[in-house]
């Protein structure tokens, strides 16, 4: 029995709906680079993490509403320093970090290590409760924005998002005291 009609077959079903999404809009498509993109480096995902320190500016819970813990007022929000194969947490009451690697997109930490002294301050106790659970749940990362001026996205499996801005290391350790 010969089977090149089933072959002509899905290959017409295939080439329609590319043909359909080939017709041109008004308006141009939106890039954003993103990390777990399968053409991207891992090189490349390291270079872009390494060159930044990442100080969170907004995070949000499933619901899209703000997640304030993590962002408690009068205290300096979360910033994330990744160096080599180390990542480092800083504005937590402990330190926090441990060694990383970008796997299919997600961030994840071999090892998460964490000082355990009591923390005074419930609010920058809670802050660092919540940043420990998002890096322990291995947080899919995307980058958008310009490189002058980066975003970077962790989105964890409870659909928590959190955005950081970045700032070039030179410029964040010359303008610390």
């Amino acid at each position: 029995m010969h089977r090149t009609a089933p072959c002509w077959i899905a290959a017409a079903l295939i080439a329609l709906p590319l043909a359909a999404c080939s017709q041109s809009s008004k308006s141009p498509p939106v890039v954003t680079r993103v990390l777990h993109h399968p053409e991207a480096s891992t090189a490349r995902m390291g270079r872009d993490l390494t060159h930044f320190v990442w100080t969170l500016q907004e995070a949000r819970n499933a619901d899209g509403a703000p997640l304030n813990a993590l962002m408690p007022s009068g205290h300096p929000p979360l910033q994330i320093r990744f160096e080599g194969t180390q990542i480092h947490v800083a504005n937590t009451c402990n330190a926090i970090g441990g060694t990383y690697s970008v796997q299919d997109g997600a961030l994840k930490i071999d090892g998460l290590l964490h000082t355990m002294m009591a923390c005074a301050d419930p609010a920058l106790n809670r802050m660092e409760k919540i940043a420990l659970h998002v890096l322990q749940q291995n947080p899919q990362l995307s980058l958008s924005g310009s490189d002058a001026a980066p975003q970077l996205h962790m989105a964890t499996s409870d659909q928590e998002t959190l955005t950081f801005a970045g700032t070039p290391k030179m410029a964040a350790s010359s303008s610390s005291p």
